[in-house]
């Protein structure tokens, strides 16, 4: 047991206690600077895995503290998501995808070979090696056809196309071969570049997919299913497995690990099924942002939402909007990875998967929180005749490189975004810019005035005390 987790056992004794105390005021990271995988797993398993009839997070953890076993200290975990969690315990194996026989003969063994390998584990294969993919043997990265512009705002083309955005999808095949080659581009860890590690990734979003077929799909077999894979998905994945991960134990060990699989697999379907119906989905994007997030940003900075979103000309009423849309689709679907360093993301996600807030208001109130923070910069661009709106996308498209991320107070952060979310979600509206000129004030007040200000309220509380 590590230093962290015996600090939280000691020091919370609900999940209510770690979330409000040792998460959202900080006290975890004032304890330690930077947390490490197999905390964090911990600290995840223990946000998302609790009792109903009790919150007591450590009665278990001091019944097993002297037992070094990880999988018998497994049984505490028992669920509000039971019915999600144990449906994961027999994870489903990749069926064997083969090219499509061209005689009558090699369809006879095709079908054998389909009759013994049932249970068979497709191992990873580079795409060089995949042959005949589809009917035409044409790899497909897009559904054939789009009925409509992806990003238009007219409401009866929205509509029109609200269930053709929502059933897009690709055959086994396809999906198979473009989670192939996401994997193979997976940069955030040299051990994605080991082939009993990417097939193990492999399973893992191959299941995920199926969980997410179950509603619509769940009498066709698994051959004959349309798969919802998107690119971004495997980042996110990635970045859960790594948590989970652990560089001592063998390869094959891990493989092998069932319960630690299944924990991946469970996180991530928790923080993706509601990110893929919100974000993944191109109409429900629109109305997050209309509806949410451009409803916040307003409330909350009039200021930043006139830089963002600027009076439209008559000859193009849509453009700042749809313009926003294109960095807005990282932000939100990658959930920052590209924006802010790795440790400041998984901060972000701590608060996230405390899932205090709903994702979408969550999502939208840190976009804003970190756009008030680098608020003087936007400012800057704005003001300069030079720029206009296309350099304002750059700039957040960029983000990482022209601001100084190192810099970004990510608790402060957070902190905002939850005073945010609370003001937001209960109604009172007005809130929202009262909390922000607050958080200004405590953050940007000039040094001298701060100092003053705090000598005047030592002098009034000494008074007080005569």
């Amino acid at each position: 047991m590590t230093e962290l987790t015996q600090f939280i056992i000691d020091t919370y004794k609900t999940r209510q206690q770690l979330i409000q105390n040792g998460i959202w005021r900080g006290e975890l990271y004032k304890h330690i600077k930077i947390i490490n995988s197999h905390d964090r797993s911990w600290i995840w398993k223990t946000l998302l895995l609790h009792s109903e009839n009790q919150e007591d997070i450590n009665d278990n953890d001091h019944n097993n503290n002297n037992n070094n076993n990880n999988n018998n200290n497994n049984n505490r975990y028992i669920t509000n998501e039971s019915q999600l969690f144990d449906s994961l315990n027999n994870l489903v194996a990749v069926p064997l995808i083969s090219a499509k026989p061209t005689s009558q003969n090699e369809k006879d063994d095709h079908d054998h070979d389909d009759n013994n390998n049932n249970n068979i584990s497709l191992p990873f294969t580079p795409i060089k090696r995949m042959v005949q993919i589809g009917s035409k043997g044409i790899r497909k990265l897009t559904p054939k056809e789009t009925h409509s512009h992806p990003l238009a705002t007219n409401k009866n083309v929205t509509e029109s196309s609200n269930n053709n955005d929502e059933d897009y999808g690709m055959d086994i095949s396809d999906t198979l071969e473009i989670i192939d080659l996401d994997l193979s581009r997976l940069i955030v860890s040299p051990i994605f570049e080991e082939p009993q590690i990417h097939a193990l990734m492999r399973r893992i979003m191959f299941n995920y997919l199926l969980l997410d077929n179950k509603k619509t799909q769940k009498d066709i077999s698994i051959m004959d299913q349309t798969y919802r894979y998107r690119q971004g998905f495997h980042e996110i994945l990635a970045i859960i497995f790594l948590q989970f991960y652990d560089s001592q134990i063998e390869t094959t060990e891990i493989s092998n690990n069932n319960e630690q699989i299944k924990f991946v697999l469970f996180i991530f379907t928790k923080l993706m099924v509601p990110l893929q119906s919100i974000f993944y989905i191109e109409n429900r994007l629109l109305e997050w942002q209309d509806n949410i997030f451009i409803k916040v940003l307003k409330l909350s900075s009039p200021q930043l939402f006139s830089i963002l979103y600027p009076k439209p000309s008559s000859s193009c009423s849509n453009k700042n909007s749809h313009n926003n849309l294109i960095w807005l689709i990282r932000w939100t679907r990658l959930l920052f990875l590209r924006e802010l360093p790795l440790q400041d993301c998984l901060i972000i996600w701590d608060h996230i998967l405390t899932f205090s807030y709903p994702l979408d208001s969550m999502v939208a109130c840190l976009i804003v929180s970190i756009l008030i923070t680098v608020r003087k910069t936007l400012v800057e661009i704005h003001e300069n005749d030079e720029m206009d709106n296309d350099d304002l996308i750059e700039f957040m498209l960029q983000f990482d490189k022209r601001v100084g991320v190192k810099r970004l107070d990510i608790l402060k952060i957070c902190e905002l975004a939850g005073l945010l979310c609370e003001s937001w979600e209960s109604g009172h509206w007005k809130d929202l810019s009262r909390v922000v000129i607050r958080y200004i004030n405590q953050n940007e007040m000039d040094p001298n005035r701060k100092r003053l200000e705090d000598k005047l309220k030592q002098r009034v509380q000494r008074s007080m005390i005569k």
